[in-house]
């Protein structure tokens, strides 16, 4: 009879057990806010506060770019221009130490260029010498290479003996910047015994070999061309 009633007129329409009147408009839709609320069950068992879910994806992505970024600056090698091919540390072939050289050059036609001379305003000689020093650098490296090979035909047991002393700087402070082990750490070369044996080499070969005239050559011919060349080179017509 009440399942008819409520057939017949909208009235004691059968409901579900535990529900009153109104239960699904209500407490249903209150159940779904705070399930809203709440979040989600988490892994363990228990709810998850949608807050704490996105705080928890942040973090792990923050994780991951962090990873990826400390991989990547380990792979990638930035090559420094101005020390890789004067760095016997460099992991890079005699072949491309020299093209690396010749392709960092500026063109030698605006290297030497005399509409490219000027005395320099009043106040720009530092700016002047410091942007020139940078924009030929390999320029002034190549010209250092050329004059010292000429050197080397003219004066070559002098040049040779040049070029031991700068093998043995290289070896005392740039590829053992450190103390020295030798004979199974019995000898420790420190920084002082390194000092004392590059001046005894240098007095050596200053004495014997008289290294004193092309040294002085060297600077003051490629010293004075050098400060001449970044004094006077404009650098607002590039």
């Amino acid at each position: 009879g009440g399942w008819e009633e409520g057939r017949a007129g909208g009235e004691g329409a059968m409901t579900a057990p535990g529900y009153e009147s109104g239960g699904m408009e209500s407490g249903g839709v209150e159940g779904v806010r705070a399930y809203g609320n709440e979040g989600e069950v988490g892994e363990g068992g228990g709810y998850q506060s949608l807050a704490e879910k996105a705080g928890n994806v942040v973090a792990s992505a923050k994780e991951r770019v962090s990873a990826a970024t400390e991989k990547v600056a380990g792979a990638v090698h930035e090559t420094n221009i101005y020390t890789d091919p004067i760095n016997p540390a460099a992991e890079m072939s005699l072949r491309d130490r020299i093209t690396l050289v010749f392709e960092s050059a500026r063109p030698w036609k605006e290297f030497i260029a005399p509409a490219y001379f000027a005395r320099p305003p009043s106040g720009e000689f530092q700016v002047r010498i410091s942007h020139n020093l940078e924009t030929y650098f390999y320029n002034y490296v190549i010209i250092g290479v050329v004059f010292a090979l000429v050197l080397t035909v003219m004066h070559p047991i002098k040049m040779m003996s040049l070029a031991l002393m700068a093998v043995l700087t290289v070896f005392l402070y740039v590829l053992h910047p450190e103390p020295i082990e030798l004979f199974g750490g019995k000898i420790t070369l420190n920084s002082n015994a390194k000092h004392a044996i590059f001046l005894v080499a240098l007095v050596l070969l200053f004495f014997f070999v008289h290294l004193g005239g092309v040294i002085l050559l060297l600077v003051l011919v490629l010293g004075l061309g050098v400060g001449l060349h970044a004094i006077f080179h404009e650098h607002e017509n590039y």
